[in-house]
């Protein structure tokens, strides 16, 4: 719905800036150390979500679903992986219900299964026929918006009441390849849900009826271009097209994608995938609603890699790098220690009131 333009919010951003320090924002960081046994390690989180008192962790690499109370101790695992009508086979995304309290896990092949945080299996819901799905939200407690990376001619995008099988509006017909980039697109805030579009810096409002574009990070000059978009569009061959997309990241015509968008009261906050793998690395985008300004960022001034992985109006939580434990225990008067068998350790970032 790009008929809206006109009444958007465009978030000019320094794509180069300076590193500030945390302090330009938060008010202080506490440590989380996650607690480690046999039962409780995590070997790539993909998600993080904070309800009430804890911390619910996805590994994507053993597909599994971890719960932490929010001072780190181990409570257990969501479910359980296997063949039964209440198990689970391979997680992509996970979504808390608020209004029904239950937690859903998104299988691949068009499956949610529910459970309760106290790992009370609730129900198995058949999701409407798609190729794959990727990821998928809450909106409230009847209606859920979902994501597929599909062919140019089908919609990736889509409002649903899974318990009906009812698409209530359906959206986003782009470039497959394009679409391949993203894991992460939903967002939520003020009641509002979002979802931000693969290959551009555009961020859409999920309405009943469409996707209405809501804000568009500028970058100025390192922004992806149109003429870019277009030329790969242009592409007769998949295989290359995707390669191409894959190779540029990084590069003047493809400096970043974008993994999350998040919004609070105060600011506008992405995280950028800015240099692909063995090499990984990110970016971090912070614009201020008060200043109307933004900058992007990899460290802060005092050393601390900016990796957001949860958001909301009080603090930000970020893995912290092993390398990095050292810093944190100069400025938090934790006493962290790295032991390679050790489980992951979380910063928690509050924000000033």
């Amino acid at each position: 719905n790009t008929g809206q333009e006109d009444n958007i919010v465009t978030l000019q951003t320094d794509f180069n800036a300076d590193p500030p320090s945390y302090t330009d924002y938060f008010e202080r960081i506490e440590t989380i150390s996650l607690e480690t046994n046999d039962s409780s390690l995590i070997a790539a989180p993909s998600k993080i979500l904070v309800v009430d008192d804890r911390i619910v962790v996805l590994d994507f690499r053993s597909s599994t679903v971890k719960e932490f109370h929010t001072d780190g101790s181990y409570i257990g695992q969501i479910g359980n992986k296997g063949q039964g009508p209440e198990d689970y086979l391979t997680v992509y995304d996970i979504s808390y219900n608020k209004d029904k309290k239950y937690l859903s896990l998104l299988s691949p092949y068009g499956v949610i299964v529910n459970y309760t945080l106290d790992n009370k299996f609730v129900d198995r819901v058949e999701l409407p026929s798609k190729p794959n799905y990727w990821a998928a939200e809450w909106i409230d407690g009847k209606r859920m918006v979902t994501w597929s990376a599909v062919e140019s001619d089908e919609p990736g995008v889509s409002l649903i009441d899974p318990y009906s099988g009812t698409e209530i509006m359906s959206d986003w017909y782009n470039c497959l390849e394009f679409d391949l980039l993203s894991m992460n697109p939903f967002g939520t805030y003020n009641g509002k849900s979002y979802f931000a579009g693969p290959l551009t810096n555009d961020v859409y409002e999920i309405t009943p009826d469409s996707l209405k574009l809501s804000y568009r990070w500028d970058f100025g000059k390192d922004n992806i271009s149109e003429n870019y978009r277009k030329s790969l569009r242009n592409i007769d061959d998949r295989q290359t097209r995707h390669d191409k997309v894959r190779e540029d990241l990084g590069k003047d015509n493809h400096k970043y994608d974008f993994k999350n968008n998040w919004q609070t009261n105060k600011y506008f906050l992405a995280l950028m995938l800015v240099s692909p793998s063995p090499h990984i690395g990110y970016k971090t985008a912070v614009y201020s609603k008060e200043n109307k300004s933004g900058v992007c960022f990899s460290k802060f001034k005092e050393g601390m890699t900016f990796i957001p992985v949860y958001v909301n109006d009080e603090y930000v939580l970020c893995q912290i790098p092993e390398t990095e434990l050292d810093i944190y225990n100069g400025i938090t008067d934790s006493k962290l220690v790295y032991n390679e068998d050790d489980n992951i350790v979380l910063a928690k970032y509050y924000f000033k009131k």
